[in-house]
């Protein structure tokens, strides 16, 4: 399954910077985000299991955020000035931690978060599987048009913005997604049997490979679908064209595999 994965967010980069440095990279996959918003979105596209906050004060909507984090089966906890953790704890409970005093607690609860968004999703991947099993819309979507072997290739030239497309699918479609963002690399990549190429038609069309990215997936039968990804996309609208792309990524493997 891979390392956890953990969003930071702080307006103090100082701040962010050392809570980054206080989680073991070998346990957690750390990122770093810069607001509120930010940190959940990131979290919710990219599945991450907790999310640590560093607020000075009172955050404006910060409750509501706890609660859609929450929904969504992500940790919260929340990093405060000592001064400022008996405020935050009478509304968000004990997730409020001193910082930087209680970096120990902080760490502890990053753990304890992480395993209890873990075991939250194994239930309910259970309960997904009992829904399977007595047929449904899920089971067949999971039976007819996804193979858990499956690849496919998303090339895009932000690979920031590549990896939260992929993210995307692979949570939505149930395939193994790799990321390429030149059309060297795709090239490279282009006979490795993959069902599907998800790619920026701009950035394939105006690389020197591109013709033979296109040829060489043409001889095999993988067809390509476009994604309008303009430059300086956001991770947001990354998501959004992720989304939007779903069905047609699911049509396109029940026509591999037919």
């Amino acid at each position: 399954m891979g390392r956890p994965r953990v969003i930071v967010a702080s307006l103090d980069e100082k701040v962010a910077a050392a809570l980054v440095a206080s989680l073991n990279p070998a346990r957690y996959r750390v990122e770093q985000a810069h607001d509120l918003n930010e940190a959940l979105l990131r979290a919710k596209l990219l599945l991450a299991h907790a999310v640590v906050l560093h607020v000075a004060g009172k955050a404006r909507g910060l409750g509501q955020y706890v609660r859609d984090a929450r929904a969504h089966d992500i940790a919260i906890i929340v990093a405060a000035a000592p001064g400022d953790t008996s405020t935050l704890e009478r509304e968000l409970g004990p997730i409020a931690l001193a910082w930087p005093t209680g970096i120990h607690e902080i760490k502890r609860a990053v753990a304890l978060g992480v395993e209890a968004a873990t075991a939250a999703r194994e239930a309910n991947r259970g309960d997904d599987d009992e829904d399977m099993d007595a047929g449904g819309w899920d089971a067949g979507v999971a039976n007819a048009a996804v193979n858990p072997r499956q690849r496919v290739l998303v090339l895009v030239r932000d690979r920031e913005v590549a990896n939260v497309i992929a993210a995307v699918f692979e949570s939505q479609a149930g395939v193994g997604c790799d990321v390429v963002v030149t059309g060297a690399e795709a090239l490279v990549r282009a006979g490795d049997g993959y069902a599907c190429l998800l790619a920026d038609p701009e950035l394939l069309m105006s690389s020197a490979q591109g013709p033979m990215v296109a040829a060489t997936l043409g001889k095999c039968g993988v067809p390509m679908i476009p994604l309008a990804v303009p430059r300086g996309m956001d991770l947001g609208g990354a998501g959004q064209v992720a989304w939007a792309a779903v069905p047609q990524l699911r049509q396109s493997l029940r026509a591999h595999r037919g």
